[in-house]
């Protein structure tokens, strides 16, 4: 006898797992198999429960575009790490910056230690020709008040037998006429003699006690006269005592007949 084949039950398929939708609550997440998924003659598990009518099939697909914006949205995060790069390049070169500006630094600092020694150089030259100026000075001043020192020292005084003698050398060359009015008048004139006893310059008048003017001149031209007319090769004067004799006031009295 023939038996008949019985037909071998066919095997129960793998239930394929839907990805899950992130975005989806938590009461969403039973798996929904399609009728395209399910393959013919399946046999639908029992623990599976049944797809819910509100929950359309195109949203399963969602994951897929938010993979695709993440893929489309990943380029843009290579823009921070070339920014980090360039960063990164910006600050290794800062620090070459920052030497590179520090030489010339010390460079400007030597500068001016040159340029401040320049300028003490021509301070101690200026001191050191204020000092020599100051000597020279010093010096002029010693010199000049030992000059002064020396010309303030007149020497002895004129004794009465010179003074005399110098009157009486005036005296012989002086002429009175008793009938004029310069007869009367009586004038002082004053004059300075050189070392050797000559007038060096004029014969000033000082005073006259004449009533007129022509008989003051004519006093003062006759006093004139006798002093150039005796004065020689010079009145003999002691030349120890030139500080005494050398400036010279002489009254000329013709009603005395007497040089004072």
């Amino acid at each position: 006898m023939e038996e008949a084949a019985e037909p071998e039950p066919a095997p129960e398929p793998e239930p394929v797992e839907e990805p899950q939708d992130e975005a989806a609550p938590e009461e969403a997440t039973t798996e929904i198999v399609t009728e395209a998924e399910e393959p013919s003659g399946a046999v639908e598990v029992a623990s599976r429960p049944r797809p819910r009518p509100s929950r359309p099939a195109p949203q399963a697909e969602e994951p897929e575009a938010e993979e695709s914006e993440v893929a489309a949205a990943e380029p843009v995060e290579d823009e921070p790490i070339e920014e980090a790069a360039e960063a990164e390049e910006a600050e290794s070169e800062e620090p070459a910056e920052e030497v590179a500006e520090a030489e010339p630094t010390e460079e400007a600092v030597e500068e001016e230690v040159v340029a401040e020694a320049e300028e003490a150089e021509p301070v101690e030259e200026a001191s050191a020709d204020t000092a020599s100026v100051d000597d020279a000075l010093a010096a002029a001043l010693a010199d000049s008040g030992a000059g002064e020192a020396a010309e303030a020292d007149p020497g002895p005084p004129m004794t009465g037998a010179e003074q005399d003698a110098f009157r009486v050398a005036v005296q012989q060359c002086w002429v009175v006429d008793p009938g004029s009015q310069a007869g009367r008048v009586s004038v002082t004139v004053a004059f300075q003699l050189s070392r050797d006893g000559r007038v060096a310059g004029d014969v000033e008048l000082l005073t006259h006690n004449a009533d007129s003017g022509e008989a003051a001149n004519s006093a003062y031209e006759s006093a004139r006269r006798a002093i150039l007319r005796c004065q020689g090769d010079g009145f003999p004067l002691p030349a120890e005592k030139y500080e005494q004799w050398r400036m010279v006031e002489m009254t000329f009295d013709p009603t005395q007949m007497a040089i004072r």
